[in-house]
């Protein structure tokens, strides 16, 4: 496990100059009032002095998760979806000693089967099917890392022979009841993209860091990067997207399927200025997404809903601004710190029945579900 980078977890990036010409963000609007549009969710962590704090947000409120960095406990929330009125977020927080992988349920904290000290497991994507909740994320043993997911708090093995190397999973999906999932592994010396579908292994042949994935008529499709270039696997061929002779290095970070295709979001970096810019991909044309003059922005998640595009991710200079696009428009959403990021996107199509007029009061915690949410993850014996 020892190879596993800890950047994303504990660096965060300090971003410096932008693009001119771009728009400035405007505050999150609430949706509740507005019949049948989507509703909006999101997930991250605030930074509190040194330490990180989870978090999420429906509809431009925000909502602190526990346990809070207050509290002397780092914890990231990195992935999050809705079923129903109950709203599932899947992440890792620290004991101060581990990480330990859970999964927040409506607010409500509930731990899943952890690995072995100091790195301890952690929790980066989450899928929901029908009563099922199937989150995926990588645990150590103590000498190396492995590709799991939970399914009812109970830690399911991909690797069950425990052969793959440092492994690292990326990202889950479900669909007809197969669970597929994508990350890479060490083979020798060098580190090689793979997908597990139902448990079974594909290495691809060449260096391939796979980041994401979604599930289309042809099965999975996956986005990742080839060295300094983006790269995409649709089923069937993996292959890098054209490149831009004026750009510097690119990263996607998250895939999804719309009427018109494949999309992709991520970001390029301008060779020179070392400006990072967000942007979305349609196929092979790639749109840059705006962020106010003078600062760097990065793109790290998708969601379709009601005809348009959601892109989740973060702004700013010397600090980090929490936000989103929707279809191409900069929206800010609120934060009670002055550096906080958005790590993942959720948007549904609203009951227009169920839409009110006025909007939802202020407050810190939760807001209360008013069924049982399906397939509980449940605390499972210490391992």
């Amino acid at each position: 496990m020892a190879r596993r980078s800890t950047a994303r977890l504990g660096i965060w990036l300090l971003l410096a100059c932008g693009a001119a010409g771009f728009l400035a963000g405007q505050t999150a609007p609430s949706t509740t009032g507005a019949r049948g549009a989507p509703a909006v969710y999101a997930c991250g962590w605030v930074m509190n002095g040194p330490a990180f704090s989870a978090c999420y947000w429906r509809d431009g409120q925000f909502f602190a998760l526990e346990p809070r960095a207050a509290e002397g406990q780092d914890s990231y929330a990195r992935a999050i979806a809705v079923s129903g009125d109950h709203v599932y977020v899947a992440g890792d927080y620290s004991d101060g000693r581990t990480l330990i992988p859970c999964c927040w349920i409506d607010g409500k904290r509930v731990e899943l089967q952890g690995g072995a000290p100091p790195l301890g497991a952690t929790a980066t994507c989450i899928a929901l099917s029908g009563d099922a909740v199937v989150i995926g994320g990588t645990y150590s043993d103590g000498t190396s890392d492995h590709p799991c997911y939970w399914e009812k708090g109970i830690r399911v093995e991909l690797d069950e022979g425990r052969s793959c190397v440092d492994a690292e999973l990326r990202s889950i999906a479900v669909a007809d009841g197969t669970v597929y999932a994508c990350g890479s592994l060490y083979v020798g010396p060098n580190r090689v993209g793979c997908l597990w579908n139902d448990g079974v292994l594909k290495k691809f042949a060449r260096y391939f860091q796979p980041e994401a994935l979604c599930i289309g008529g042809r099965g999975p499709a996956i986005v990742g990067a080839d060295l300094a270039k983006v790269a995409v696997w649709d089923g069937a061929t993996l292959r890098d997207l054209p490149v831009d002779s004026i750009l510097g290095d690119r990263h996607a970070d998250a895939i999804a399927f719309s009427e018109g295709g494949l999309l992709l979001a991520g970001y390029h970096r301008l060779p020179h200025a070392g400006t990072a810019l967000p942007c979305l991909w349609r196929g092979d044309r790639r749109v840059d997404l705006p962020v106010p003059e003078g600062q760097n922005g990065y793109a790290c998640s998708i969601s379709v809903a009601g005809g348009s595009v959601f892109v989740g991710g973060f702004h700013g200079l010397m600090s980090s601004i929490p936000c989103y696009w929707r279809d191409g428009t900069l929206i800010d959403l609120p934060c009670p710190e002055d550096d906080a990021r958005v790590t993942a996107i959720f948007a549904e199509e609203r009951d227009p029945a169920a839409a009110t007029t006025s909007p939802p009061a202020a407050t810190t915690g939760p807001p209360a579900a008013t069924t049982s949410p399906p397939g509980t993850p449940t605390a499972p014996a210490a391992p």
